[in-house]
């Protein structure tokens, strides 16, 4: 048997070896069949054109057909970028392996250079996806080894073909990119690694350190996001009925940073309390997220339990004093209206705080979004972060353009605030609690900027909250709301919580929620408005008789 001879049975060998390689490995890491039904095809024609010396214009085709299917297959029936898809990063390497090997076995034929082609296109593939998913998933060495690996592919690239001008310009700009943008980001890139440590934690919501370094607090932003999630799973349960998202499953517990956060029996954040209140002068805050209390020090508390503490310390009171967490996170006015009869009523509560805003804004202004929607997108860590930074701000386009509804004449703030959604539900608030002969305490609302704020204040929390400016302007017609409801109602005791609270930015984590010496200005100033009538109740008190 002649060299020549042998030489093409090895090939051919190889080539059966390399295809069953990838079929195997294909199957194995559950490619979609497609592809491997066209890789199979494209081997066959490998081998055919080791045995045959040369290419066909034929083979081409059939290599560029096969090529497509198998492409389509492997990007649009796959979990995209999953981390099983680097394995079929090396499936991918191992047939463009045998692609390149049957090109070089060739001695000619005015095809060849197609053929080649053909093989380094799958080169490319391989390694681009390859550096998709370490990118993905934050793999910095793996993403490295791509880049290095798509580098050497496009130099070459330039001594394999004869490239045209604007093609050979092209290539050496993307090798400059290849080095230049590392290099870049290594030498720009700030220490952005978290210190969950809770006074660490703390500096990154304040708008005078982010305003510093903006990246540092998206990171955080991202973690607390994420570390919010997980409370949820651990004390809510989903609610697939009523206007309620969810619901807070009684009994539970759960932890954000460093604080614990109990749900007691009843269903409420707090310490267990009976459900008969007995001689207690019983209190129910009524609210949202900024009522539960977003805590994360393990000596943080909610502002009903400083109220609470407050009331003891201040007035002594003889007879016990209960201060019940009624707040759920994402509840509207409207939704805690409906409450009232099944869970907070039969508590036999002597005073009622309601302290409503931001979650009922699309009441005033249809334009606004509901708050229960899909949030803002996290800041993701990536291998390099100027390629993070350019991720997380289009990512944020998105997602402002998507919670921004275009501008219409329903979209302004209501001619009458006192014919909208709002005013009807606190009315129905006003109605229950007279029939039941409780005391009901109106707060206005309080958020980290106002219409005196600088502009560079509300700029940054655009970033996470789009309708900013909206939501502002809505806040003040809700003010206009609960004073005139006040005035209307001789048996309402309203409560301004803007002195010392609202704008101040620093007493805030986000837009609306506070910090724990947000937290205690809110409970100083409820304090301070229901006292005279707290020490009325406890003087005009007389304890029931046996």
């Amino acid at each position: 048997m002649s060299r020549y001879k042998t030489r093409t049975l090895l090939a051919v060998l190889v080539q059966c070896i390399l295809s069953g390689a990838v079929i195997g490995m294909g199957i194995f890491v559950h490619m979609p069949w497609m592809t491997i039904a066209a890789v199979a095809v494209l081997y066959v024609e490998t081998v055919l054109l080791v045995l045959q010396g040369c290419v066909a214009k034929r083979q081409v085709v059939v290599g560029v057909v096969a090529t497509s299917i198998a492409w389509g297959g492997l990007f649009f029936g796959t979990t995209w970028l999953s981390e099983m898809e680097r394995l079929h990063a090396v499936v991918v390497l191992v047939m463009a392996s045998g692609v390149m090997f049957a090109g070089r076995r060739c001695d000619g034929g005015s095809f060849k250079r197609w053929w080649n082609i053909l093989g380094i296109s799958w080169l490319f593939v391989a390694g681009f996806l390859w550096i998709a998913v370490a990118y993905v998933h934050n793999l910095k060495i793996e993403f490295y080894v791509g880049l290095g690996m798509i580098f050497v592919l496009l130099f070459m690239l330039k001594r394999l073909f004869k490239l045209p001008g604007l093609v050979f310009q092209a290539v050496n700009t993307l090798l400059l990119l290849l080095v230049g943008v590392p290099v870049a980001d290594v030498l720009v890139r700030p220490n952005y690694r978290l210190n969950t440590d809770a006074i660490a934690v703390q500096k990154y919501y304040s708008y005078e350190f982010a305003k510093q370094n903006p990246a540092a607090f998206g990171h955080w932003w991202n973690h607390f996001v994420n570390e919010w999630r997980k409370l949820q799973r651990q004390i809510c349960t989903l609610n697939n009925r009523g206007s309620a998202p969810w619901v807070l499953r009684p009994g539970s517990e759960g932890q954000m940073f460093q604080s614990v956060y109990r749900i007691n029996k009843l269903g409420f954040r707090g310490p267990e309390i009976p459900f008969e209140k007995g001689d207690a002068y019983r209190i129910v805050a009524l609210g949202e997220s900024t009522t539960f209390g977003q805590t994360m020090n393990a000596d943080d508390l909610p502002w009903p339990e400083v109220l609470e503490r407050l009331i003891r310390e201040e007035l002594k009171p003889d007879r016990p004093v209960q201060v019940i967490n009624a707040g759920v996170p994402s509840y509207t006015i409207r939704v805690n209206v409906l409450r009232l009869e099944k869970h907070i009523l039969p508590l036999k509560p002597d005073m009622i705080i309601s302290y409503h805003g931001y979650n009922g804004f699309m009441y005033l202004n249809p334009s606004l979004p509901p708050t229960h929607g899909k949030g803002p997108p996290p800041y993701k860590e990536r291998p390099l972060k100027l390629l993070a930074d350019s991720e997380y701000r289009f990512k944020m386009m998105a997602y402002r353009h998507s919670r921004v509804a275009p501008v219409t004449s329903t979209n302004t703030v209501p001619d009458d605030p006192m014919k909208t959604e709002y005013a009807d539900a606190y009315r129905d608030l006003i109605q229950a609690t007279h029939t039941n002969g409780i005391k009901l305490v109106l707060a206005n609302y309080s958020m980290a900027v106002n219409a005196q704020s600088d502009a560079d204040v509300v700029t940054f929390y655009r970033a996470g909250f789009p309708r900013v400016l909206s939501e502002m302007d809505a806040n003040q017609v809700h003010s206009q709301i609960v004073s005139k409801l006040a005035a209307e109602h001789s048996g309402i005791h309203p409560v301004d919580t803007h002195p010392g609270l609202d704008g101040q930015h620093e007493k805030f984590i986000d837009l609306v929620h506070f910090t724990q010496a947000g937290r205690k200005q809110i409970a100083e100033t409820m304090f301070k408005s229901i006292k005279p009538i707290l020490k009325q109740e406890m003087t005009t008190h007389e304890s029931p008789t046996e």
